[in-house]
């Protein structure tokens, strides 16, 4: 066997009972590629397997007197034959996958620039679905897939960059001290304005991602992998040296607009804000100002600058270099994000045999976030607009001086719209909210190929790898801000510092054995990793001279929280690949042990089996499928117990420290008992599918079904008062996911002058809580209350069900569903209610289904263009933003009515603000809202000059020039508000 240019593989296999003994040579080419192959052959006839990434397998059949053999590969458009990351040091062909794992190319994900890694999947791979938490610059996206796999614990995918699993955790800034938009000092700052550290990668650096799904795909990495594994890989450079520099700019715009009330009349005006309006509005129409815009309006330049180079002869010693700064002005004052990266990645191979690679990442990002998402003190910028009319002008005059929101009475008093006049402009250009990230990713990677001949190739694979970040959180609110006074302390200066180091090591035996045609790939392995994370805080109020320094502070608070985590696993994989490659079996199994568990020296097993069968019907132009494959896998995963800086260790007993007992420091037991038996949970999920490749090879189409069932989910269960505990942790419940997934792609034109690729995506989930064990329905996240509406937790029903206060509901069938208007209490063919007198479900926040359309035409050969558009249907939500405004007499539909005030229950989803009011406390679904829209998510346009005057320019191979847009325009029928997951 001999590799052409490293990228060309050609296998043999013997297909005759010649011994090797007798050989004779065997020359070719490679039609399209600069690869001529001489191979040493056994005497009589062979079959001859050609490989080349990118392109079509090629079987030929070589005659017993043949001696040379000119080949053509074809382009695989649809990727097809690519290589796919099957296990801790395997790769398998897709066309024998037996999982449905998604695929997500470096040069598709870049078609339009990309602000994070995670945003680069969104409509990219089913059965993956992204949520935004925040439209703040630099992140906050949480990726699921294949639906909620936990109630309480990690519902985050575990991510791994060449081998190293490294860290996503989304440490808070600690808003919430002068937000209190969780009630107050809160060491788990839940509703926080929160930045997953995956946004810290550069899309450009990424060569492929892929997405292991599920549990039966995933189970290979053991107790951290129930909600799927991301793998990253990034660019290997090889070949002439080159070097690639691009530069892009453009600017990011305000999608929507909420609105607000306009007021016809003074009286109107006085009516809905008090006699604080009569001196704002002294004409009819009262006047109008645009206070949103003034707020989000800004188009400021932004810009991303990225220089690459690569080369190197493989077989010795390959190199790619990339550099990178990106500056994103927020469309709000002084807000933005920034990035500077620094990568090298260098491959060397030492004596034949050794293979070492080295991967070195040097990150700094900067995100300044505002004061956005939720609040309580009349901080937040949209929990100030709902109760500011809008004939009030908050912007600064030509001094720069801003004014209160509200307004000074005739007689000299001073009237506000909200607590202390704050005002949103004045907070944006005065408040800083800053967050500085240093990283460090590196990993070594050693393949020692001991064995490396005809029949048998064994390999010792040994990965080590470190992500440590520092990270600075820097919030400063000088005295002169309007809300400061109310708490009687001028100024606040808030610093938070958060180091995290993640350490993974670990070796791998791989043998591959061939023999009758068929192929035996055996490997063990065993892994160790860390975990550690600290964050030291300070909080200063009352800043003398309203320095911006904690040390100025009277009133100081410091708060130290670490978390660390050990994990130990081994596992032991066999994988069988015979009749022609049509056949694939896999099994495996993991053992893992981790300090996170009550039982920290148990080992918890996760198994796995596999299989797939291809039927060839090969590319004669009359078979409309040239392939058909089956397959079928079943593995278990876990979702270890929480143990982080947010929530603390749960299998721990809580000790409150700042306890004063007669004068004397003292500690206290916390209401919630841990558990000393705490274990992983546990997700075991059964995955069948159909793959199906036709239309000589410019058709395929993927079906996936899947059942994934969730035991020992964690949750809080009352104990006797006895115990002195009003509950603790436990294993508890069981849910279930059950899911189906479509992928097709197409090339419906292919040719030099015109070649368009397109696929389309579908995908729906449906989640049901299976057994709670004897534990009665409950809140899952205790806010508001099922006044507004919240998910609620009750067996047989969905896991992300809306349920809400509806005081009409008896919770008697008899009864609610013969009065006229509560059909929906307990059960309609659109609603399935709670039985539960005073609730109804309002909704799911679960979407119905997810589809996306990608379209790729090239013309001429230089001219591209790509979109993609995204259809989500079907999702709910729960409208604070609409509410707020409600609550303000300020919603933009406030008067949009035929003059008389209907009851909610008759004018609903079509009622007015003022229709709607009345309705809180009594009713929570006017404000559930279903969320569907269609968005033309990434558009981008690109010419490449021709080469002849691509050379003109420095000797350049290549110049392209792209113009491109993101989030372009969105179709909904929903009233916009910043609580819609786009």
């Amino acid at each position: 066997m001999r590799k052409l240019g490293s990228l060309i593989t050609l296998f043999l296999l013997v297909v005759t009972s010649s011994a090797l003994a007798q050989q004779r040579t065997v020359t070719g080419t490679v039609g399209g590629e600069d690869g001529r192959f001489t191979l040493q052959v056994p005497q009589g006839a062979v079959r001859l397997i050609v490989q080349r990434i990118g392109y079509r397998s090629l079987i030929i059949d070589v005659d017993a007197d043949q001696q040379v053999v000119d080949v053509s590969l074809t382009v695989d458009y649809l990727r097809v034959e690519e290589l796919v990351v099957t296990g801790r040091a395997t790769e398998t062909r897709r066309v024998n996958l037996a999982n449905s794992i998604g695929t997500v190319d470096g040069t598709e994900m870049n078609q339009v620039p990309q602000e994070t890694i995670d945003k680069a999947i969104t409509g990219r791979v089913a059965g993956a679905v992204i949520s935004q938490n925040s439209g703040a610059p630099g992140g906050g996206l949480q990726l699921n897939i294949r639906g909620s796999a936990s109630i309480n614990a990690n519902a985050e995918p575990l991510y791994v960059i060449d081998g190293v699993i490294v860290s996503n955790v989304a440490i808070p800034s600690n808003q919430n001290e002068i937000t209190s938009a969780s009630g107050g000092s809160n060491p788990s700052l839940d509703q926080d304005v929160l930045q997953n550290r995956i946004a810290d990668i550069n899309p450009e650096d990424i060569e492929t991602i892929e997405v292991l799904k599920g549990a039966s795909a995933a189970a290979i990495y053991g107790s951290k992998a129930s909600n799927g594994v991301v793998i990253i890989t990034t660019r290997q450079g090889e070949g002439p040296n080159q070097v690639r520099l691009a530069f892009q700019g453009g600017a990011f715009d305000l999608s929507n607009k909420l609105g607000s009330r306009i007021f016809d009349t003074q009286e109107e005006a006085v009516g809905a804000f008090g006699a604080a309006a009569g001196v704002l509005c002294t004409s009819s129409p009262c006047p109008i100002f645009d206070n949103e815009e003034a707020l989000a309006g800004r188009n400021a330049f932004s810009w991303q600058g990225d220089i690459q180079v690569s080369g190197g002869q493989p077989g010795s010693t390959t190199y790619f270099g990339s550099g990178q700064w990106r500056d994103d002005q927020g469309i709000i004052t002084n807000t933005g994000f920034q990035r500077g990266s620094g990568r090298l990645n260098v491959n060397t191979v030492v004596g034949g045999v050794a293979d070492f690679s080295f991967n070195t990442n040097l990150l700094r990002t900067n995100a300044s976030r505002g004061i956005t998402n939720n609040g309580n003190n009349s901080i937040s910028y949209y929990m100030v607009f709902p109760f500011t009319p809008s004939f009030i002008d908050l912007t600064a005059d030509q001094d720069g001086v801003f004014p209160k929101n509200g307004a000074v009475l005739p007689d000299g008093t001073e009237s506000n719209f909200v607590q202390a006049g704050s005002n949103p402009l004045q907070t944006a250009a005065l408040v800083e909210n800053n967050e500085t990230v240093w990283r460090l990713i590196g990993s070594m990677n050693m393949e020692l190929s001991l064995v490396d001949n005809a029949k048998d190739r064994f390999q010792i694979i040994a990965p080590v790898g470190v992500d440590f970040f520092s990270q600075t959180n820097r919030i400063y609110s000088p005295p002169d801000v309007f809300w400061e006074p109310v708490d009687g302390l001028l100024g606040t200066a808030l610093d938070s510092n958060s180091d995290a180091l993640n350490i993974n090591a670990g070796g791998n035996g791989v043998w591959t054995h061939q023999f009758s045609g068929s192929q035996l790939t055996s490997a063990v392995g065993v892994q160790y990793e860390y975990r550690d994370l600290q964050i030291n805080r300070t909080i200063g109020r009352n800043l003398t001279a309203g320095k911006d320094k904690t040390d100025a502070a009277t009133q100081t608070q410091i708060i130290e929280q670490r978390a660390k985590v050990e994990d130990f696993g081994f596992y032991i994989q066999e994988e069988w690949l015979g009749l022609d490659n049509r056949l694939l079996l896999t099994g495996m199994v993991r053992f893992d042990q981790s300090s996170a568990n009550g039982e920290t020296t148990k080992l918890f097993i996760f198994p796995k089996g596999a299989a797939s069968f291809r039927i060839l019907e090969g590319n004669d132009p009359g078979n409309f499928f040239s392939e058909v494959k089956v397959r079928a896998a079943y593995g278990q995963s876990g979702n270890q117990p929480l143990c982080d800086v947010r929530e603390g260790c749960q299998k721990f007993t809580s000790l409150r420290l700042d306890v004063n007992l007669e004068g004397q420091a003292g500690t206290v037991l916390e209401g919630t008992a841990g558990s000393p038996f705490l274990a992983p949970e546990r997700s075991a999920e059964f995955e069948a599918g159909i793959d199906i490749t036709g239309l000589n090879d410019r058709l395929t189409m993927e079906f996936t079904g899947y059942v994934n069932n969730i035991t020992n989910i964690i949750l809080e269960r009352t104990v006797a008062p006895s115990t002195g505990f009003a509950d603790e942790i436990a294993n508890q419940a069981t849910l279930r996911n059950t899911g189906f997934e479509t992928t097709i792609g197409w090339t419906p034109f292919v040719g030099s002058d015109f070649t368009w690729l397109s696929r389309t995506i579908f995908y729906f989930n449906k989640s049901e809580v299976r057994d709670l064990q004897g534990l009665a329905p409950f809140e899952a996240d205790a806010g508001f209350g099922l006044v507004l509406g919240g998910f609620f937790i009750q067996e047989g029903e969905s896991l992300t069900q809306i349920v809400g206060t509806d005081v009409t509901c008896t919770g008697n069938p008899a009864v609610d569903e013969a009065v006229p208007g509560t059909e929906a209490c307990l059960a309609t063919p659109e609603f399935g209610g709670t039985g539960i007198a005073g609730q109804r479900k309002a909704g799911d926040s679960e979407p119905t289904f997810l589809m996306s359309f990608v379209n790729d035409f090239t013309i001429a050969g230089n001219l591209n263009l790509y979109t993609m558009f995204d259809w989500r249907y079907g999702a709910d939500i729960v409208n604070l933003t609409e509410l707020l405004y409600d609550f303000g007499a300020n919603s933009a539909d406030w008067n949009d009515q035929d003059g008389t005030i209907q009851p909610v229950q008759e004018c609903n989803p079509n009622c007015s603000g003022e229709e709607r009011l009345p309705a809180f406390g009594s009713q929570a679904y006017p404000w559930t809202q279903a969320a569907s829209f269609f968005r033309a998510r990434d558009i981008s346009l690109t010419y490449s000059l021709p080469a002849s005057w691509a050379s003109a320019f420095f000797n350049s191979k290549q110049i392209r020039f792209r113009l491109a847009a993101r989030n372009l325009f969105t179709i909904t029928n929903l009233w916009l508000g910043f609580d819609i997951t786009l």
